[in-house]
């Protein structure tokens, strides 16, 4: 037998252990194991002892087969041989795979993902062929065979025959403990749609039937023909038939499938609309629930009616009555209740004809019952619902008041906003009165109290009216006033005596009491006694009693409250060891320093918890496990086994881009999650400008998380960035293939810090050297600058890529000076300020930001990277890229490579974003209108030069989960002033690959993918 086997030999309560390994595995692991085997064994007899090891090993669910024994001898020597269950390396698909059917389909029906072991439960069901005696049985035959299993169903359900599957799990002698699985698919024959049989429909409608069900072309799929059912059903539904059931059958010949449809129709209903209605009758019955009910029974006719009020509210009408019946039904119960009277009236008649007129009246009541019969047996055809309505008058609400509880309480639930129920708000509220509010609203009030110790034993509305139109809505409040706790009584607590074994406990009560912080005379709330529990687990679990049980007992009494907690403590566990496995790349130290444990320490389950969620958070593992070994089987220490699966760290991307001020990009993007095993990221991008591309740029970025504690991050940016600004189109004359005489060369190394202060807030450092050179024709300006930057980002919203509600404040500081090896000497500040305020479904945003530029001496050389101009996809976005800039003739200084740039800019933004038809998980159209206004300024000569701009337009765009992506439209509504002498003026033509026509010359436009701010 080939395998490796490690031997691990310790004398150990009264007896030896050797473990042998098939494949061999670190050392570090068969330590650990051999560890946590030895633990906790008492000295005992050879069987029972084998069955504890088996037991154990079990519980790692890692080896598929395990032998222990014990050698001969008057020495306690046992040998365990452990067989691990091997990861999958890789999957791969043969075969030539229609359209229809995706190879991610295929795996996720395969059972077998890369990564994962074989399931163990797969390798005990193998069992040896007769005709292969000689050769070692295939263990993994059965898991084979269910996966072909699955993928053959799967397959044949896509509309396939006689497809044919093969799964092979092959071992590698390269990488021992790893398998490839080869998965061969052969489609077969595709399924023809062959007779179809419509029964329990007119002639007509079954022909039309046929035709909407057999596709033009594709093969026969179970699933599309379900679909088309369902269309059907639910159009005979709409026309009256709503319950409607269909059932098919089907048989296949050969390749061919003839399908037999039943339609059992239900009676056809029929509803009717009376009164004064304010609305079409048609809009009125698509407020009706029957059809997704699918039945007409008196429950649904009481949806319909609520639906029906709840839309007349909705349009601003108090109280609407609406009433459904059968009209027949309902004047077969006005002839019987007239009746009634009839027969009690003669009864009253002390006349002779007392007797005929009683015959009369009994040989009507027979003919009632009669026609009630007889309408019960139409009822399986068709049956007829009227609604008549009475809408009412238009109401609001101009008052909420909230009585029987002190005016502070009443004040406090009314500034709160928790109820729906309240006067007109200008943009958010209508002030109608929906009985669903009301409702929800009686709730509220409720839970608000309760919350704050209130018993509250009645909530109630009433509506008054104060004058023509409006409506005050009071809720009475029955409640007495708040509990107090008396007294809080632990039963089953330690208090440092011996037990019942004479054994010694620690004394746990007064630490106990301190950590619950509820005190005599707390307020009793609706949640303490569950507060009271937790917190107790909480107290127990940290010093290792994991299996504490807590039940809490309450006693209400004239003067408070009385609280018990009844414990029981259980075993106190000690914290034993690790078993870490997994690991491919990552270093097993820097996964073990998330864990804080140490071992011969209190047990404490939430430690392993809390780091197995910041191993998730590295996005370096597709999952990780957590196992408490020894916990359900009563042991003094509990090991711990970690199992993480890596996920796939290496990526290689290859996209093209265009854009409205770069044109045509291509870039390449190389990214490593997992540098040196240390969960560092390492992300490279190179871009080129093709053909009329005006950017190309190579940067890599090195992030080192936690490298300096567990919130706070370093990283090293390089990066070099070149940009052509007048780069001409592919159809001019004076098109170049090679580089223009203008360009802007950046080449930029920053190494950063950040520390995470809160979960909102965050604080950056960083020190960059840069060296930017710009070419104007013949004239080259180079600047370096050596700057460190401050800055501070508090970031609170609900959504970081979509925010709906929320606030961001962002501030930095940078200074750039001759001693941090630079021959720039200056100082920039720059704040933004970001609100999000919701509006019902929409988003009203506004954002402003502003900078400056303090150049600290004459000669400050400030870099033209550093200074501001607007205008862009990202700033005021009716205008092209820099389009908002300084114009007298002194902004332009081609020594230092400044032209127009400004040393002062300030920008605010208001943009309101209206989500327009369903929103799901994977996007939604919407539309955003804002307005963006610019200004810069520097001081020239001696006097303040200013420039600025206004535009307002409208965006289409498709929002993603990561932001929206669309097309802006903008109309330049001031435009900033060009000093007549200035020769450079920018034109849109300059900046946009397609010009738009001179009567569109005051709009701008541009794709753009993310919101702005």
């Amino acid at each position: 037998m080939n395998f490796g086997w490690l031997l691990l030999a310790v004398t150990s309560q009264g007896f030896q252990l050797q473990l042998e390994f098939d494949p061999p595995i670190p050392k570090v692991e068969a330590t650990s194991i051999q560890h946590f085997l030895e633990a906790d064994q008492r000295q005992l007899p050879s069987p029972l002892l084998i069955k504890r090891l088996h037991r154990d090993i079990d519980l790692m669910h890692r080896f598929a087969e395990r032998t222990c024994r014990r050698q001969s001898g008057s020495t306690r020597i046992f040998v365990c041989r452990l067989v691990e269950s091997p990861r999958v390396r890789n999957v791969k698909i043969e075969g030539r795979l229609p359209y229809s059917i995706l190879r991610s389909d295929i795996l996720r029906r395969a059972i077998l993902r890369p990564g994962k072991r074989l399931p163990i439960k797969e390798y005990k069901k193998a069992t040896k062929q007769p005709d292969t005696v000689s050769e070692k049985p295939d263990h993994w035959a059965h898991l084979s065979q269910r996966a072909q299993q699955r993928i053959k169903e799967y397959i044949d359900s896509q509309g396939f025959t006689n497809s044919k599957i093969e799964v092979q799990v092959q071992k590698l002698s390269n990488a021992p403990g790893r398998v490839d699985v080869l998965i061969k698919v052969i489609p077969g024959k595709p399924h023809r749609w062959g007779k179809i049989t419509v029964q329990g429909l007119t002639t007509r409608e079954q022909r039309e039937v046929k035709g909407r069900l057999r596709p033009l072309t594709g093969p026969f799929r179970e699933d599309i023909l379900q679909t088309r059912l369902e269309s059907e059903e639910q159009r005979l539904r709409k026309s009256g038939y709503v319950e409607v059931h269909a059932d098919y059958e089907l048989t296949t010949n050969n390749d061919v499938v003839d399908m037999v449809i039943t339609f059992q129709l239900g009676p056809n209903l029929k509803q009717t609309f009376h009164g004064k209605l304010l609305a079409p009758a048609s809009l009125l019955k698509t407020k009706s629930t029957f059809e997704t009910a699918r039945s007409a029974g008196p429950r649904q006719m009481e949806a319909t009616v609520k639906a029906l009020k709840g839309y007349y509210q909705r349009r601003g009408y108090f109280r609407p009555e609406v009433l459904a019946q059968d009209p027949e039904e309902a004047s077969l119960e006005v002839e019987e209740r007239s009746l009634e009277r009839q027969a009690k009236a003669i009864l009253a008649d002390p006349s002779k004809d007392r007797r005929n007129a009683m015959n009369r009246v009994t040989q009507r009541r027979i003919e009632l019952r009669e026609r009630r019969r007889q309408l019960q047996a139409t009822r399986r055809q068709s049956r007829h619902i009227a609604f008549h309505i009475n809408p009412g008058r238009h109401a609001r609400c101009v008052d909420v008041r909230i009585a029987g509880i002190p005016r502070e309480l009443q004040q406090q639930i009314l500034e709160e906003g928790i109820l729906a129920t309240k006067p007109p708000i200008s943009g958010r509220h209508d002030g109608y009165i929906l009985d669903e509010d009301v409702t929800a609203d009686q709730e509220r009030i409720r839970s608000w109290m309760e919350r704050r110790g209130w018993l509250v034993t009645d909530v109630s509305t009433v509506l008054r009216q104060k004058g023509e139109g409006e409506v005050q809505v009071i809720f009475p409040v029955i409640a007495s006033e708040p509990s107090y706790i008396r007294s809080v009584s632990l039963v089953g607590v330690s208090d440092g005596e011996e037990d019942d074994d004479g054994n010694p406990t620690e004394d746990l009560y007064d630490d106990l009491m301190e950590a619950l912080d509820i005190r005599p005379g707390s307020p009793f709330l609706e949640n303490t006694p569950e507060e009271l529990r937790r917190r107790t687990l909480r107290f127990y679990r940290v010093r290792g009693y994991p299996t504490t049980e807590v039940d809490s007992m309450v006693g209400f009494l004239a003067d408070g409250v009385s609280t018990r907690l009844i414990i029981q403590e259980g075993r106190r566990v000690l914290y034993g060891g690790m078993i870490l496995t997994g690991m491919e790349r990552t270093q097993r130290e820097k996964i073990r320093e998330v864990f804080t444990a140490k071992t011969g320490e209190p047990f404490d389950p939430q430690v392993f918890h809390k780091g197995a969620a910041i191993l998730r958070s590295w996005r370096v593992f597709r999952r990780v496990s957590v196992q408490f070994l020894g916990l359900e089987e009563g042991r003094e220490k509990i090991w711990v086994h970690i199992a993480v699966q890596e996920n796939t760290s290496r990526t290689l991307d290859l996209t093209l881009g265009f854009s409205i001020e770069d044109y045509f990009q291509a870039a390449l993007r190389y990214r490593d999650r997992n540098i040196l095993g240390r969960a560092w990221s390492w992300d490279t991008l190179g871009a080129y400008g093709l053909l009329i591309g005006r950017r190309s740029e190579l940067r890599s970025t090195l992030k080192m998380p936690r490298l300096l504690g567990t919130h706070t991050d370093f990283s090293l940016e390089p990066r070099l960035f070149y940009r052509e600004p007048s780069r001409a189109a592919l159809w001019d004359d004076d098109f170049q293939w090679k580089n223009d005489a203008n360009n802007l060369l950046i080449l930029r190394a920053a190494a950063k810090i950040a520390h995470r202060v809160s979960a909102f807030t965050t604080l950056k450092a960083d020190y960059a050297y840069s060296l930017e050179r710009d070419q104007t024709g013949d004239e080259n300006v180079e600047i370096s600058t050596g700057a460190t930057t401050f800055e501070a980002n508090w970031l609170r919203v609900d959504n970081p890529f979509n925010p709906h509600q929320g606030l961001q404040l962002r501030g930095s500081v940078k200074l750039a000076a001759p001693f941090l090896l630079g021959d720039s000497y200056f100082l920039s500040t720059v704040g933004q300020a970001s609100a999000y305020i919701p509006v019902g479904r929409s988003t009203l945003a506004t954002n402003f930001r502003g900078g400056s530029v303090l150049e600290l001496t004459d000669q400050a050389n400030v870099p033209p990277s550093d200074l501001f101009r607007l205008g862009g996809d990202r700033s005021v976005r009716g205008f092209p890229q820099d389009w908002i800039r300084l114009t007298h003739p002194a902004a332009v200084d081609s020594d230092v490579g400044r032209d127009g740039h400004a040393n002062v800019f300030a920008l605010g933004s208001l943009e309101w974003r209206i989500p327009v038809g369903e929103q799901n998980a994977g996007g939604g159209m919407a539309f955003s209108f804002f307005s963006d206004l610019g200004w810069v300024a520097s001081e020239l000569e001696g006097s303040r030069r200013t420039n600025m701009g206004w535009s307002n337009g409208l965006a289409v765009n498709y929002v993603l989960p990561i932001g929206p992506v669309g097309l802006v439209v903008a109309h330049q509504t001031i435009q900033p002033d060009f000093d007549q002498s200035y020769l450079d003026r920018p034109e849109p033509d300059d900046y946009q690959l397609i010009a738009l026509p001179n009567a569109l010359n005051r709009f701008g436009y541009h794709l753009t993918m993310g919101y702005v701010f």
